[in-house]
């Protein structure tokens, strides 16, 4: 029996039909490899070199083209017009060429040489003249207009791991939003919309859209982010989590996505690794590329508080070439956009954190402290914030890449790309705050919780966030016939900022001091019943009510607002190489080196204020008094809650906190100025070097690919330690801590190739993930109490999370009809480290003499298995079908007893899907886009009770998307799309895994998005 009507999550529920439905969708995927007749277009290609032809054909006929630049550099096309078919047009063009094409796609196509036994679809290619192996490119669509029907590409990359790839097309198709949106296509990937080390919780998901990537069930900290194949600066203040959901779609080539990690690659992503690559310059027409794009964006959720909700942006691309062979390239890509959304939230988990707002709703005794069943099940809100999130996201940056080939096999290159992202974020919330609860006997063994009175409140916040990423990359790529060297440079830097956070509040009962003798709201019996989907309904009076609707008359202003401010940032420098050499015979030996340093900083700083009403000398001051309220929203949260909300004018807000602060509203962490100053600051390096070295050994169809890589990692760590003697504070000082991690990385990968395109890949291969600066030397705390000193501090001698892992994948070409990947996958974890946000991992004591140690722990052994379902499909004439599918399971010992020793992973459902439906015509192109996830656990003991009940979990969640395109000219489209058509809420999060008692709520609506782009 779930307590006082509140949905019972374990009864019967949607999420089995979806479940349902997709399997039959995959039935269908599998059982109908229909490839229609393809659609005739004109071409008019001169003759040229053959690489410049292929790219002119690509254009012209919309479709992405992957070959080798070693395969066609030399070779001349003698030309291609008339009406032909996009694959004709290319066979033509590659006419006595000894290559051969093949399509792999709605719009993607891959160039191979004439094989005595064919290769896999979108494998290596075989130049005439070496015969030898080389790494395929891709080429972007020139015109990069049409939409293709989802799906990723798949290609191979050293050792024969397969290497998942989503071109720009699919990108720019979510113009206006960002980046992260279409790796859901990515088999064993999971977007989420918050996370819990920065701007995260319900205040992070009220922005309404997609922050970190989750991936093959681990948490966004344990996968690597590259930009164009080097690390990307970690600058998160509590986590090496990097929030890649800044990234707009504009100014990549493509995203790829390495499920194992061979010899070559950095050893520290247990998870996956991807590579945010940007265009080679070399890949556009040699007569030059020009884009311009204009956008316009507008917010459902934004329109139905009273607000425009519109937004828009502009893109700029450029391609040149220049000299008197066209050896210098250059491309340039500029962006300006603006996002402004007003978003609902609920925040029951807020108010069962902040303010204790939750019991047991029936008890065995009138303490309410047992509960009378199962306690996740019995769990009741006894208070609640809801309201409205507001802001606006200002995005610029660009990409700028150069490229020099001076002659065969030598191309010089820069690549520099950066973007500033600002988000000013306001909330007002209606606040519920339990003043008095008891609980009633009902019969002789049960008692019923009973609110008997609350604090009606306002609450307004603001989240201030400016992230700055900048990468920059230039190196030297070497080849000949048996021999190719790769020598680079590389620097990047990040910085999450939260600039000025500011709070204040006002309420019925303000007593401080100058106000007195403010009663709560008087209630009894239930505060909150639920409707039937689990939202939680107010049973207000008609005071509680007018406190609400009036709130800027009735209710007394409390502080003169509460600054916080903060800055993490991290720069990474460094270098290396790698080399590959093909003696005869066969084999293959790759090795290399990389050194890279990086520095860090994180600084903290709080300001409180006095009370206005004793900064002004008078009670019953009210935010109208102070001319502070510049308009209401017309409801709470629209279709539930239909009273107004007032609309706190934030500029007015910052001028009187900035008159009222004084020295003594400096309060970091105590009294005195240095330890405020310094208390929550903290600065670092890491040093890292590593060595690699891989054999390629061919055995028949079969090729054994065993490596090594060795890692040596120094982190050096400057923290605060403050002193608390028997409760009176000390200054404190600068104390340093130092970790080095030394880690052996073997790998085993066996590839065999089929006569028939068909490929297997097996593989097993050691990771690790570094624990985050946060948990190593998060500062210190000494205080002495009755003889017994505590400290409080990171844990310098904490193991990095290790993890043996095992992948097999069975990559099948459907002759023209497309292909799929198979795949099976696990993952052995030691001495795991779960997200613990902003504090400590199993802050565990230890006594050694008379010092008590408060310090974090790793914890146990863990596993992951899964199986993953990808490929694209063609069905009837112009239609294709793509699907993404995952089925994972993961158990882990957290190191705590009474967290749990058994526990799923955080933030990994237990399936995920994606799927695609695409029609490809000569002037419109769409696709409908259909995304689902299970449920799946966020956090361990959110009420922070240290019970394993207590979890946070979120609901299974559904969202379905249009985009298109209409070609209006050779030259102009226009680009359209709609986001979450069902309008399903986009975040809904409740502790307990059975009930829906305690819930975050957001509810973002719709995004239209409208786009003119015109190339030439």
């Amino acid at each position: 029996m779930a307590a006082i009507g509140v949905p019972d999550m374990r009864q019967p529920n949607r999420s089995r039909w979806r479940a349902g439905i997709a399997a039959v969708i995959v039935l269908l995927f599998l059982a109908v490899p229909v490839h229609g007749q393809a659609q005739a277009l004109h071409f008019d290609v001169p003759r040229q070199p053959l690489g410049d032809a292929l790219n002119a054909i690509a254009e012209q006929s919309h479709t992405q083209l992957l070959f080798s630049p070693d395969a066609v550099r030399g070779r001349v096309s003698e030309g291609v017009r008339g009406q032909l078919t996009a694959e004709a047009a290319f066979k033509k063009g590659l006419a006595h060429s000894g290559l051969c094409v093949r399509r792999v796609s709605a719009h993607t196509f891959v160039i191979y040489a004439e094989p005595t036994a064919a290769l896999p679809i979108a494998d290596r290619v075989k130049p005439i003249a070496e015969g030898k192996p080389v790494e395929v490119v891709v080429t972007a669509r020139r015109q990069l207009l049409s939409v293709d029907g989802g799906g990723t590409v798949i290609h191979y990359g050293k050792a024969g791991a397969p290497v998942a790839e989503i071109g720009r097309d699919v990108l720019l198709s979510k113009q206006g939003g960002n980046a992260l949106d279409s790796l859901s296509l990515f088999s064993g990937v999971h977007i989420l919309n918050t996370g819990s080390s920065f701007i995260g919780g319900v205040d992070g998901a009220s922005r309404g859209e997609g922050m970190y990537v989750a991936a093959r069930g681990l948490n966004a900290e344990y996968s690597l982010n590259l930009s164009d194949g080097v690390p990307i600066a970690q600058g998160m203040p509590y986590s090496r989590a990097m929030q890649m959901g800044v990234l707009p779609p504009e100014g990549l080539q493509a995203v790829s996505l390495y499920r194992a990690n061979t010899a070559d690659m950095a050893g520290d992503a247990i998870g996956v690794t991807l590579d945010w690559r940007t265009p080679n310059p070399f890949d556009f027409p040699a007569n030059g590329y020009t884009r311009l794009q204009v956008l316009s964006t507008t917010e459902s959720r934004a329109r139905d508080y009273g607000l425009t909700g519109l937004g828009g942006g502009v893109t700029f691309e450029l391609a040149r070439r220049w000299g008197r062979q066209k050896d210098i390239a250059v491309y340039l890509s500029l962006y300006s956009d603006r996002r402004l959304f007003a978003n609902s939230e609920i925040g029951g988990i807020m108010a069962a954190q902040n303010d204790h707002a939750w019991a047991f709703g029936l008890a065995t005794s009138a303490t309410g402290t047992e509960p009378a069943h199962d306690a996740d099940t019995n769990l009741a809100l006894t208070g609640l914030n809801f309201g409205v999130s507001e802001g606006t996201t200002r995005r610029t940056g660009g990409v700028f890449n150069i490229d020099w080939r001076p002659v065969d096999g030598l191309d010089a290159y820069l690549r520099l790309n950066m973007i500033k992202a600002h988000t000013e974020q306001a909330s007002t919330l209606d606040q519920i705050v339990p003043t008095a609860v008891s609980w009633r006997k009902t019969d002789a063994d049960t008692y019923r919780l009973s609110v008997d009175s609350v604090s009606t409140r306002v609450w307004y916040e603001t989240n201030p966030e400016t992230i700055k990423l900048a990468n920059v990359k230039t190196g030297v790529d070497l080849k000949t016939e048996a021999f190719s060297l790769s020598a680079y440079l590389f620097a990047s830097h990040s910085g999450f900022d939260r600039p000025d956070h500011l709070e204040t509040s006002i309420r019925v009962d303000e007593n401080d001091g100058v106000n007195a003798g403010n009663a709560p709201r008087p209630l009894g019996g239930d505060l909150i019943r639920y409707s039937q989907s689990g939202r939680p309904l107010l049973n207000l009076t008609p005071d509680m009510l007018a406190d609400f609707d009036q709130a800027d008359t009735r209710l007394l202003a409390r502080r003169a607002g509460q600054l916080t401010a903060q800055t993490s940032e991290q720069t990474r420098a460094g270098g290396g190489f790698d080399a590959h050499w093909r003696p005869a015979g066969g084999l293959m030996l790759d090795w290399g080196a990389r050194v890279t340093d990086s520095w860090r900083s994180m600084t903290y700083r709080d300001w409180r204020n006095d009370y206005f009403s004793a900064l002004m000398g008078r009670a019953g001051v009210t935010w109208s008094d102070l001319g502070l309220v510049k308009g209401t929203y017309s409801q709470a949260v629209p279709g539930l809650y239909d009273w107004r909300l007032p609309r706190v004018d934030n500029q007015h807000l910052e001028a009187l906190f900035d008159h009222y602060k004084t020295d003594a509203s400096f309060d970091t962490c105590g009294a005195l100025f240095i330890n405020n100053d310094n208390c929550a600051n903290q600065s670092g390096s890491e040093q890292s070097l590593a060595a690699y070295a891989a054999l390629h050994i061919p055995l028949g169809k079969w090729t054994l690919s065993p490596g090594w890589r060795q890692e040596l990692t120094t982190i050096r760590n400057t923290y605060w330690f403050l002193p608390m003697d028997t409760g009176n504070e000390q200054p404190g000082e600068w104390q340093n801590s130092e970790t080095s991690y030394n880690e052996g990385l073997p790998s085993l990968f066996a590839t065999w190739r089929g006569d028939d395109g068909m490929a297997l890949s097996l593989g097993v291969w050691r990771a690790y993930s570094r624990p985050s600066f946060q948990q190593l030397a998060g500062g210190a705390k000494a205080t002495a109490t009755g003889g017994v000193i505590t400290i409080e501090s990171g844990n310098p001698k904490l193991k990095p999370v290790t993890a043996t892992n095992a992948d097999i994948s069975l990559v099948w070409p459907l002759a023209h009809s497309g292909q799929i990947r198979l795949a099976a996958f696990g993952k052995g974890l030691k001495d795991y480290l779960y997200d613990a946000g902003t504090g400590f991992v199993n802050a565990s004591s230890s006594d050694a003499d008379a010092i008590r140690y408060v310090i974090p722990h790793n914890g146990g052994r863990g596993s992951v298995v899964g199986l993953e379902l990808e490929g694209q499909v063609f069905l009837y004439r112009h239609f294709s079908l793509s699907t993404a599918l995952t089925r994972q399971w993961t158990d882990v010992d957290t190191g705590s007893a009474a967290v749990g020793r058994h526990k799923p992973l955080q933030n990994a459902p237990g399936f995920i899907a994606n799927l695609g439906l695409g029609y490809a015509g000569q002037t419109l192109s769409a696709t409908l886009n259909y995304r689902f996830s299970s449920a799946y656990l966020a956090s361990y003991d959110v009420l922070y009770i240290q019970s394993s009940w207590d979890d946070q979990w979120v609901r299974p969640s559904q969202r379905l998307d249009v985009n298109g395109s209409w070609s209006l000219t050779p030259h102009a489209r226009v680009r359209f799309g709609v986001d979450n058509l069902l309008n399903e809420v986009s975040y809904w999060t409740h502790v307990g895994k059975h009930s829906l008692a305690v819930s975050d709520i957001v509810d973002s609506g719709q995004t239209y998005r409208l786009s003119f782009d015109y190339s030439f």
